[in-house]
């Protein structure tokens, strides 16, 4: 791929996609289209790129007079809807939080820019825009010109074109998945460290790591600065917190910076009863589209946010929730656009926290608690 058709980073979210050609080739009807057909199921942005002057309001309107007075940015909300609208372009961070809760977004125009994006010809059309050009659209069954060899689509044909952009959008997503441990926590209610606890013969930590491996491409161990390595982890798999004294949180956070470009399987050290199935399951059904991607607890209803799967963006999510004062993964969780799946068993996500709970499980296992040293 030459360097003039090498995607650029994204404009405005990581799963987006551009819809460009000359002006009457049905660009915004397609578009429209697709999103009446995508909303059922998804959170979709939709982003115009207007090569001519625009106004937030008609003459006469407050937001106008108070533009013409001068106002550098303007807002305008009710209990439902908000706008703004300011002097300048857009930087890239405000960019992207507008779009922040969406699925994925759907932009018209920017045929100059290497983004991917189709293109939607008319029966004149001669040839392609700068690329990446992932498939091309028009009134016809065949394009007007050679394209070639890329997908072509007759503009009414909604449902194929609705396939093609959800595996474009999908081929986008990070393919490496991690496995994290969570191991750092204090115990303090159970007054001994969970993550050297044994249920099955083993630590915990080696446990719930081997769990991982069965569907994670590496597994690592999250730890504090100031614990010991458990029996049967690999030096290589330790990594300690970056994002100190902020519990599972910070634990969180220091596998999506460690690296950004992999989504991560997050499951907590007290789980005893978690199984590969379970986690089988939750892969199966990841949706990376999302933030993450999680069991809803069946006792409760509530999101279980320690037996999960989170998507690289969520990152940003996290990191302001962090800086907002929230420590709480499950109500940050809560609060954004995620995948929750139900759970077949919820014994797998059975949380031990106590020594009473761990002798329950023990006595449900048919073991009796080994004498602590």
């Amino acid at each position: 791929m030459s360097e003039h058709t090498r995607p650029a980073p994204p404009l405005f979210h990581p799963f987006e996609l551009a819809f460009c050609g000359p002006s009457g080739a049905g660009k915004t009807t397609l578009i429209t289209k697709l999103l009446n057909r995508f909303g059922e199921h998804d959170r979709v942005g939709y982003v115009k790129h207007d090569a001519h002057r625009f106004a937030m309001d008609v003459p006469g309107k407050d937001t106008c007079r108070a533009r013409e007075a001068g106002a550098a940015v303007i807002h305008i909300a009710d209990p439902r809807h908000h706008a703004a609208i300011a002097d300048g372009a857009a930087g890239l961070s405000y960019r992207r939080s507008l779009f922040e809760d969406c699925d994925f977004v759907l932009l018209e125009g920017y045929k100059a820019l290497p983004i991917p994006k189709i293109f939607v010809c008319h029966a004149a059309s001669t040839g392609l825009p700068e690329g990446p050009v992932l498939a091309t659209v028009g009134p016809d069954e065949r394009a007007p010109f050679d394209a070639g060899g890329l997908p072509h689509f007759q503009r009414d044909d909604v449902e194929a074109i609705a396939r093609f952009v959800q595996r474009a959008l999908r081929e986008r997503a990070p393919s490496r998945v991690y496995g994290l441990v969570l191991g750092g926590g204090r115990s303090r209610r159970m007054g001994r460290d969970k993550i050297e606890l044994e249920y099955h013969g083993r630590s915990q930590a080696a446990h719930v790591g081997s769990l991982l491996e069965t569907v994670c491409e590496r597994v690592f161990v999250s730890l504090r600065a100031d614990q010991m390595l458990p029996a049967g982890i690999a030096p290589s798999a330790r990594l300690d917190d970056r994002f100190v004294d902020m519990g599972p949180l910070g634990g969180i956070l220091t596998a999506l910076y460690h690296d950004r470009e992999a989504a991560w399987l997050v499951a907590a050290c007290d789980l005893p009863l978690l199984t590969g199935d379970l986690l089988r399951h939750l892969v199966a059904e990841r949706t990376p589209t999302r933030m993450a991607t999680a069991f809803r607890s069946r006792s409760d209803g509530r999101v279980e946010p320690l037996c999960a799967v989170y998507e690289p963006r969520s990152r940003s999510r996290l990191l302001a929730g962090l800086a907002d004062g929230h420590l709480c993964p499950r109500r940050l969780l809560e609060t954004a656009p995620i995948r929750l799946l139900h759970a077949r068993h919820d014994d797998g996500l059975l949380n031990v926290n106590e020594p009473a709970e761990r002798h329950a499980v023990l006595a449900r296992l048919g073991q009796e608690e080994p004498a602590w040293t």
